[in-house]
């Protein structure tokens, strides 16, 4: 029996994609066991009381927030709070390595900055290492875009060199979708190219309940949702600002809702109200259960900038919704245009086009054949078996 351990930094109940997949693995006991491999999840839920006083945690919440906000204007704050990120890190590491570090065969790792303080703390060197990278194949792309003062920093330079280390010592380097590990080789083109691996995020099956019963109750032709963090990176505004251009008449037929917070979310919601939106544009902040949502829609749409393989679209796959989403990051490996949906470029004029021209194409084929997609690609059961054939492969 081959032991595994999974070791991730934040929290599993964040609503992050990274931890989503990472949570699944928390049912995936039976799987890797009739594989030969016994797997174990370390998270940082660890360090938390389930008993938080509400009104504590309601205002702990609010002042994060708030102070987020400030984040991006400021090199100090900015590396104020990715140096206290980063301690997280390292805690659940010392934290592993004092209970369990002399049982595994391989160490498992989604994020660049545990791998990095795992490595210079372990006390053993023959477990094999292996790290998922869920970005676009630049390590620290996303985190420019969040912080654009980042760069500038030492700290950055930091994480540069924290970068080198650990390309220098993993075993295995993944990342989750195929055009993510090319963009890599092109960036690092002496990179041993043995180390790199590829495998999709996936996530369980079909619900029960067919979407389909829900679509006589929509509130218009095309109701269509919008799940992530409400940030400029996710490029919500995008849509705010084609829909804008749409005749009153083309309006009408819209209901656009956006799930999800973050630091764009105040904005645009007044954009929504100086243009006079609020009758066909909403925003739910954050729920958490997604799936109850999207059963009451006939179209889902991603604006991003930048990914990696979002989750949300392969929540939206699953449940056969077509796609409008942006072609960047392993989008493209997701949403095929015109088969399953629209890939367009992220960009004001590419969302207004197909607002536009979505009467011409046959949106419930597009639906079918996303489900269809899902199951070829995206389960959470072919997402299981190709890590494990990865770790049953490490000598």
């Amino acid at each position: 029996m081959k032991k595994v351990d999974l070791v991730f930094a934040p929290r599993l109940s964040s609503p992050n994609g990274d931890s989503r997949v990472v949570r699944a693995f928390l049912d995936s006991d039976a799987y890797f066991k009739s594989q030969s491999i016994d797997l174990s999840v370390i998270s940082s839920d660890i360090f938390h009381e389930q008993d938080v006083d509400q009104s504590k945690k309601s205002f702990k919440k609010s002042l994060k927030i708030f102070l987020k906000k400030l984040i991006p204007y400021s090199s100090y704050f900015t590396v104020k709070y990715l140096k206290s990120a980063e301690s997280k890190k390292e805690h659940i590491v010392d934290y592993y390595i004092s209970s369990k570090n002399s049982e595994a065969d391989v160490l498992f790792f989604h994020e660049m900055s545990t791998c990095y303080h795992y490595l210079k703390k372990r006390k053993r060197t023959n477990a094999k290492i292996v790290l998922v990278i869920h970005s676009n194949g630049e390590s620290f792309k996303m985190l420019n875009i969040y912080y654009p003062k980042l760069k500038k920093t030492n700290y950055f330079k930091h994480l540069l060199e924290q970068e080198q280390d650990v390309l220098a010592s993993v075993d295995k380097l993944g990342f989750v979708a195929k055009n993510a590990m090319e963009h890599f080789q092109n960036l690092n083109p002496s990179y041993d190219r043995n180390k790199l691996f590829y495998v999709y995020n996936g996530i369980g099956g079909i619900p029960e309940i067919k979407r389909t019963e829900q679509l006589p109750k929509l509130p218009a032709k095309y109701t269509f949702y919008c799940a992530g963090s409400i940030t400029k990176r996710k490029g919500q505004e995008l849509i705010i600002r084609a829909f804008n251009r749409l005749s009153d008449e083309e309006k009408g037929q819209f209901n656009i809702t956006f799930l999800g917070d973050g630091a764009e979310k105040v904005k645009l919601e007044n954009l929504v109200k100086a243009n006079k939106l609020d009758k066909h544009i909403f925003f739910k902040g954050f729920v958490n259960d997604v799936t109850s949502y999207l059963m009451q829609s006939n179209g889902f749409m991603l604006t991003s900038y930048d990914e990696g393989l979002p989750v949300a679209i392969i929540e939206a796959l699953r449940l056969g919704l077509p796609v409008i989403s942006t072609n960047v990051g392993g989008i493209p490996e997701m949403v095929e245009d015109r088969y399953n949906g629209f890939l367009i470029e992220p960009n004001e004029e590419d969302v207004f086009q197909t607002f536009k021209n979505l009467s011409q194409y046959n949106l419930d084929e597009m639906g079918k054949n996303s489900q269809k997609m899902y199951e070829e690609k995206f389960t959470q059961n072919a997402m299981f078996r190709n890590y494990a054939n990865i770790f049953l492969n490490l000598n």
